[in-house]
């Protein structure tokens, strides 16, 4: 856990560096071989799975009761088990200016036992606690303290209090607490949980677009390929074809091809599907395919 806090905070010291040219403010080039360990460490070799508390809750409505109830929440629905392992506490939860000797400190009123309780709770359900900095003199809410010019002290504040994850003004939505079944159905899906952890790690990316729609692809282990057809158009259905030159298959390959939305196969018009997919999707919608090859018993 030090070690995560450290390494997301250095990372923290070299963005801030280049904004305000602090003390940790030389810019530092990072060699192959060092890049490559860097890789290897360990760390997020997959898209970290959580909740983080600002889209819901701000400043107004963030305190230890709420990252409690929504850890038992995270819990008692399932998505613990599903991946969704964060619970991360977002802006506004220190006090407005650090202690005698520069630490930061906990909002009493709101995180009144301190993070240190907080991470043993969270751990005791068996998730992980994130918290919140900023790379500048001040948070973005400008209500707590930010991070420049403390890095290094604030990593081992962190470390010292169990924190597992630091996260910079990147929030999620919700209140797991009241959330709809489709929305609980999005987010517990559990085969487009596998393709978002899948152990080789490709981030999807865009590989056609043609007016109002798109393709995108992503290679997986296994040989096999993620799909998704995209119809950006508010109020007209789509038919969009992914061709396999564009998402990275052989010509010729048949695939299976399963729709991760409707957890079905889906079968290609003539049989097989040995060349392209074509599909329709409706308005603002998209359709989900995992594309594996088949074994050709001709290869036997």
């Amino acid at each position: 856990m030090a070690a995560a806090a450290a390494v997301l905070l250095a990372v923290a010291c070299a963005a801030a560096a280049m904004i305000a040219g602090g003390e940790c403010g030389r810019v530092v080039h990072v060699g192959e071989e060092h890049r490559r360990s860097m890789l290897a460490n360990g760390l997020a070799t997959a898209p970290p799975m959580g909740w983080n508390s600002w889209n819901h809750f701000a400043c107004d409505g963030n305190g230890e009761d709420v990252i409690r109830e929504t850890a038992d929440a995270l819990v008692s629905t399932g998505l613990a088990a599903a991946g969704y392992k964060y619970v991360n506490i977002d802006d506004c939860w220190a006090e407005p200016q650090r202690d005698s000797k520069g630490n930061l400190v906990a909002n009493k009123k709101t995180f009144p036992h301190g993070i240190k309780a907080l991470a043993d709770y969270v751990h005791s359900k068996g998730l992980k606690l994130g918290i919140y900095s900023d790379a500048g003199f001040k948070t973005c809410a400008k209500v707590q303290p930010g991070s420049l010019g403390h890095e290094e002290q604030d990593a081992k504040t962190f470390a010292s209090w169990g924190v597992d994850y630091l996260k910079y003004d990147n929030c999620n939505n919700g209140d797991l607490k009241h959330m709809s079944q489709e929305t609980y159905d999005i987010l517990a899906n559990k085969e487009v949980i596998a393709v978002n952890q899948d152990a080789l790690g490709i981030q999807g990316k865009k590989v056609r677009m043609e007016g109002s729609s798109e393709v995108w692809a992503a290679p997986l282990s296994g040989y096999r390929t993620a799909v998704l057809l995209l119809n950006r158009h508010a109020a007209e259905a789509a038919a969009i074809t992914a061709h396999w030159d564009d998402v990275g298959l052989p010509a010729g390959t048949a695939v299976e091809a399963r729709d991760l939305w409707r957890h079905a196969t889906v079968a290609g018009a003539g049989g097989e599907l040995t060349e392209k997919i074509t599909l329709d999707v409706a308005p603002h919608s998209c359709r989900m395919l995992l594309l594996k090859p088949l074994i050709s018993s001709r290869a036997n």
